[in-house]
């Protein structure tokens, strides 16, 4: 019988950290997040902004089948328009100088992520570029 009791005492205590637990789960404090990859010339609208991919200023990084000393950089040029607002250019840097941040609201903020597609020794003029650009909402 003292078993018994122990036992329920114990599964009580289970559920009530269980449901303290699951209601204390904070649901308006989610971040919403969304990727969006783009090639150069192509605009992405977003709720307040639209963003386009104008080119790739300087891409020094080095090539995938090399050895380098310096891991170089990338800059890639961007034209973020605000909702009724002028077009302003943003430059991303990518490599040791890092510098994403594309726009930032209290709805959203937008990010580059990540610069695509790396010169090749054997063709260093033919790179297609693919830019991925995270957002996310508040």
């Amino acid at each position: 019988m003292e078993i018994f009791l122990t036992m329920k005492k114990h599964l009580n205590l289970f559920f009530l950290l269980v449901t303290v637990f699951c209601f204390s789960q904070d649901k308006d404090g989610q971040i919403n997040k969304t990727l969006v990859k783009m090639a150069i010339g192509e605009t992405v609208v977003f709720t307040h902004v639209t963003i386009k991919f104008v080119e790739v200023l300087e891409d020094s990084r080095c090539p995938k089948d090399v050895n380098c000393m310096w891991e170089g950089q990338a800059i890639a040029l961007m034209e973020v328009t605000e909702t009724e607002k002028e077009a302003q250019q943003v430059e991303l840097f990518f490599g040791k100088r890092n510098n994403r941040y594309l726009f930032s609201s209290e709805e959203c903020s937008l990010k580059g992520v990540s610069l695509d597609s790396h010169p090749s020794s054997a063709i260093p003029n033919n790179v297609k570029y693919t830019l991925t650009v995270s957002e996310e909402r508040n």
